[in-house]
């Protein structure tokens, strides 16, 4: 399984390092670049373009598709490997986890609402893109007391992400505007309990 992640990252010490730095970040945050092996990630991204999906929009909410799982990317989220990484970096055991596959392209987006006060939650994130993305082109995950500026996450593809919010902390992604063209970002978000 090693094999399908960056080999940066198969180093003990490298591991320790980045669960050591996501602890003593307020709030507790780790963002990886060039997490998934370089073949394994095109492959993966290769797997969901061909995926079947459902669109999904709330008025004022959310508009994206929801697409299904490939196997071979459930398969590393199941993975000794990756439940290993999650529970060294969090520092305790991973009973369970949910996640869903969700792309956007133009005029997709997904908004701050009140009425989803979460408190404190352990999320995550991987970004899949297929060619160029820009950041202006909108498309990156956020974070958000609604006092102060918002924590942002580039839309960068093959990067993971690990965030453990507080409080009144809400998520969402930022409106993917006409720039974009046709292009289009995929989101692996998950939630650990």
């Amino acid at each position: 399984m090693e094999n399908r992640v960056n080999g940066l990252y198969n180093y003990p010490s490298v591991i320790e390092q980045a669960a050591t730095s996501f602890r003593r970040s307020k709030p507790n945050m780790l963002f990886l670049k060039d997490f998934l092996e370089k073949d394994f990630y095109n492959k993966i991204t290769d797997e969901i373009k061909k995926v079947n999906g459902i669109e999904r929009y709330k008025l004022d909410k959310e508009k994206y598709s929801e697409l299904e799982i490939p196997n071979s990317l459930d398969d590393f989220l199941k993975s000794e490997f990756f439940i290993g990484l999650l529970q060294e970096t969090l520092g305790k055991k991973v009973n369970e986890m949910n996640y869903s596959l969700k792309k956007f392209g133009h005029g997709d987006f997904s908004l701050i609402h009140d009425d989803e006060v979460l408190g404190k939650r352990i999320d995550f994130f991987f970004t899949f893109i297929e060619g160029e993305w820009k950041q202006e082109w909108g498309g990156y995950n956020a974070y958000s007391k609604g006092d102060g500026e918002p924590l942002i996450f580039p839309a960068e593809g093959n990067s993971f992400c690990l965030i453990i919010t507080e409080g009144e902390m809400f998520d969402f992604v930022k409106y993917v505007k006409h720039f974009a063209g046709k292009n289009v970002i995929y989101k692996l978000e998950g939630r650990i309990k």
